[in-house]
């Protein structure tokens, strides 16, 4: 039978068992390796295929494990493939099914692309580069470090003996059993057998490191590891460490240390040079600087969100991912979705003063909602081949709406949810799972249809808007009208997709759950008549609802009399603005949502950062209008200055986490709507303290003293940038310097990433960042174009940060004449691995420029009416 994926692996042989020996140069930037592997022959062949990509096999033989013989390959039995990234070892005689060793030389390179094995620097002394190396597998790229069977499903266990200089740090998945002291200043390690997993979960990291550690009440060791100098900045990574451990113990029944075995601990290090967020290795999670390290003198309540949240998330996959693995990627929801999800719960559980929830719906479900309103968004469950397929769906619709679906399932099955984690996990500990055997675990432990229910959102793109009108009331009951379709963001129409929605009413007095609306249209009868009612409450489900004006108006008011709660008025305020701009409402209709937030006197964190997000929204419509751009800016200002007064310049004691979010957003916001006192503010606050400002407003204050300055200003922040060694702070100042208005002064910007003081994982933050300015978008983009094909060459090897940059860069374009030009482009120079993110980045200009021509004039009625 013809195998349907081509990139899968022949099922002649798989691995069992992986013995490792690696020896890195880390001055030629060259690593020598040699592997036998135990593998299982299943079936009489000639062939035997693994995946290998930059790898040079050297030689290689295969010996039966009964000693009945054995054979060698020549070069001339090697052949490499270079679509599928495999090796293929053919013998001149069939080979017998059973146990057998296929021992393999190689040599590789320790690239700089940030994926598989690579080289990473550091300073241990000013201005003196120190090489170190590590290793990102997730998704294919194991495959560039040792030739494997790179394929989730074919798990298996490994051991590692590596040779590297004396004075070096080594960390694998579990702890060294034995350290050689070799006569040329060298070491080796040798790192005993871990548990079964998949290639992509293999860590290993060369480096000068320290840690801190603590223990959790099993006694496992949990480290933060860093530059010296560094591992004091890992407390609060630590402390979130055991804290979501212990709490994914209790919400599952499995303990961390049975699924580490023989050697439970959990190190989380912090690579100088990391091109994504963090990497979910068994024992051995990898970070990005700036997810795990917190410096006391930049300790801000949003990097503390941050890293509780990464570090969370990183270990949540030690169930969901290491234990219990997906066959194929096409279940890395169970992955992702599972580990946002879980993060959210057990940040709930150790700071339930953050609201994380509400956090959650103004978060992660805005963002799935937002994407998975393209018609080029994807199923969460969608059919992925090629390594470029597979890195295309590390998405808001993977991790994000996973993660609603997890908590749509949560609040429907209630504690049987957690039941049937619980029978999930142990069934399939140590092997792999489809997403049928989630919902047969669910439906097992609550006797619910889950299925039937959940899987509509898995398997289709995009989500239901429910549009809901009154039909007739008697006081005593009412009857309402509900129809769903699925809805699109730039308004066309799709009415054959179905969903099995939830309903629930919320009105003055409660909640009431509804029967779900399975059909287009249904009547629905709810009791009294209330004065409003919203459905959804608290954003539970993942649709939109359309109300009639007559109830829209209703709920407007129930909003200036405060009668909502922060999730439903973050609904309200999303939903108006999405359903503008698709056409079912007016934008009127919207900003009449924006405005009644002013009586607000509370001024939730939440909510106002969703109401900002809608002005911000606006303003980008109006391009380069000035008139009206300054007509909205004096709204703005009406409607956050209040706001500011309540929150003021200083942190007060004892205060909300979310309020001292808040306070960067509305001062920041102030002085880009043009509040000259914010502004000054800065200015004074910048060229009194420079570095030494609350560490809660540096962000805010570069910005706007950057949005206002010039070459001095740059000068003052490049200063900052070049005196500190925190990765946080070089961040702030990399996103500030985005914000100068003038030319001269963004290409100067331009330049400065491009030179060797930025590291090649944070060019793309200044580039997206420079898209994000108007004033700057077209430079930057012109820019691009002219170096693409340098960049294509720089980032080949890891082209998920260029497809980072070039959608920052083209997203925020509302006219046709770029349109046009950036469709050509396109055209000219296709991406494998972008193939999606363009079609994304052309639908939701043409949506822009849809909603910019419909809606321009009556937004300009309204601010002139306000």
């Amino acid at each position: 039978m013809k195998r349907k994926n081509l990139y899968l692996l022949p099922e002649s042989a798989e691995p069992e068992h992986y013995k490792i020996s690696l020896s890195p140069d880390l001055e030629k930037f060259t690593f020598l390796g040699f592997e036998i592997v135990t593998v299982d022959i299943l079936k009489p062949t000639k062939k035997i295929t693994f995946h290998a990509v930059d790898l040079e096999i050297k030689n290689s033989s295969l010996v039966y494990a009964d000693q009945s013989g054995g054979v060698g390959f020549g070069q001339k039995q090697i052949s490499y493939n270079k679509r599928f990234e495999t090796v293929t070892l053919e013998s001149a005689k069939t080979l017998k099914p059973g146990k057998a060793f296929l021992n393999i030389n190689f040599e590789g390179e320790l690239n700089d692309q940030m994926h598989g094995f690579y080289r990473t620097w550091y300073e241990l002394e000013k201005g003196k580069k120190t090489w170190g190396a590590a290793t990102q597998f997730e998704s294919t790229d194991a495959r560039r470090c040792f030739p494997c069977w790179d394929e989730p499903a074919k798990k298996a266990t490994f051991e590692l003996g590596i040779t590297v200089p004396k004075d070096y740090t080594v960390i694998f998945n579990i702890d060294p059993e034995k350290i050689e002291n070799l006569d040329n200043g060298y070491k080796h390690v040798s790192f005993p057998k871990t548990p079964k997993m998949s290639t992509y979960l293999v860590a290993i990291i060369v480096a000068h490191l320290k840690c801190i550690d603590g223990k959790d009440k099993n006694g496992v060791a949990h480290r933060v590891w860093a530059i010296p100098g560094k591992e004091e900045h890992g407390k609060f990574a630590l402390a979130c460490s055991i804290a979501s451990v212990e709490f994914y113990e209790k919400k599952t029944g499995i303990s961390y240390k049975s699924i580490t075995t023989d050697s439970p601990k959990l190190d989380m290090i912090a690579c100088p040079d990391f091109a994504s967020g963090a990497m979910e290795n068994l024992g051995a999670i990898t970070y990005r600087e700036t997810a795990a390290l917190i410096d006391p003198k930049n300790d801000t309540a949003a990097a503390k969100e941050r890293v509780a949240e990464v570090v969370m998330h990183e270990n949540a996959h030690m169930w969901f991912g290491d234990l219990v693995t997906m066959k194929w990627w096409n279940g890395l929801w169970l992955n992702e979705g599972f580990a946002t999800f879980m993060s959210h719960c057990a940040m709930h559980d150790k700071f339930p003063e953050w609201d994380i929830w509400t956090g959650f719906v103004a978060g992660d479900f805005r963002s799935a909602l937002h994407l998975d309103s393209l018609k080029n968004s994807h199923p969460i469950e969608i059919y992925v081949k090629s390594p470029c397929e597979i890195r295309e769906i590390f998405d808001d619709i993977t991790y994000a709406k996973g993660s609603v679906v997890n908590r749509m399932a949560e609040q429907y099955l209630g504690e049987d949810f957690w039941k049937g984690l619980a029978i999930y996990l142990k069934r399939f500990s140590y092997k792999n799972a489809d997403t049928v055997d989630l919902w047969q675990a669910l439906e097992k432990a609550s006797g619910k249809p889950v299925r039937d229910i959940m899987a509509r959102y898995t398997k289709q793109s995009g989500y239901p808007v429910v549009k809901v009108k009154t039909i007739a009331s008697n006081g005593i009951v009412t009857k309402i009208g509900l129809s769903q379709e699925r809805f699109l963001a730039d308004g066309s129409r799709d009415e054959e997709t179905q969903w099995v929605v939830p309903i629930n009413v919320l009105t003055q007095k409660e909640t009431t759950n509804l029967e779900p609306l399975s059909e287009k249209n249904k009547d629905f009868t709810i009791l009294g008549k209330p004065e409003w009612f919203k459905l959804n409450s608290g954003q539970s489900g993942f649709y939109r609802v359309a109300y009639s004006d007559e109830l829209w108006n209703g709920l407007v008011e129930a909003v200036n009399r405060g009668e909502l709660s922060n999730a439903d008025r973050i609904g309200l305020l999303d939903d108006s603005m999405a359903l503008a701009k698709a056409g079912y409402m007016k934008t009127s209709q919207a900003l009449d949502m924006i405005a009644a937030q002013q009586y607000d006197k509370e001024f939730d964190g939440n909510v106002w950062s969703v109401l900002i997000s809608n002005l911000n929204t606006i303003n980008h419509i109006l391009d380069n209008d000035e008139k009206w751009k300054e007509e909205l800016a004096s709204f703005a200002r009406k409607m956050l200055r209040p706001a500011f007064e309540k929150l003021g310049w200083s942190k007060l004691p004892d205060e909300k986490h979310t309020n001292t979010l808040l306070r960067s957003a509305v001062i920041r916001n102030l002085g880009e709507y043009g509040d000259a006192s914010m502004v000054l503010e800065s200015q004074i606050c910048f060229g009194s303290s420079g570095a030494n400002l609350d560490a809660d407003l540096k962000s805010v204050i570069y910005s706007l003293v950057a949005q206002n300055g010039g070459q001095t200003e740059f000068d003052a922040l490049l200063k900052i940038y070049d005196e500190t060694n925190d990765a946080r702070e070089k961040e702030r100042i990399q996103s500030a310097i985005s914000c100068f208005k003038s030319e001269e002064m963004i290409k100067k910007v331009i330049d400065f990433s491009l030179s060797e003081r930025v590291r090649k994982q944070d060019w793309f933050r200044i580039m997206v960042m420079l898209g994000y300015n108007p004033k700057a978008r077209l430079i930057a983009w012109n820019f691009l174009k002219e170096n693409w094909n340098d960049f294509h060459k720089k980032y080949e090897g890891n082209l998920s940060l260029l497809v980072r940059t070039l959608k920052g860069v083209t997203s925020g374009f509302t006219d046709e004449k770029n349109l046009s030009d950036i469709k050509k482009f396109f055209k000219a120079h296709p991406l494998k691995e972008a193939k999606r993110t363009m079609k994304q980045v052309v639908e939701t200009i043409e949506t822009n420029i849809k909603w910019r021509n419909r809606s321009l004039e009556k937004i300009k009625n309204w601010l002139a009416n306000r």
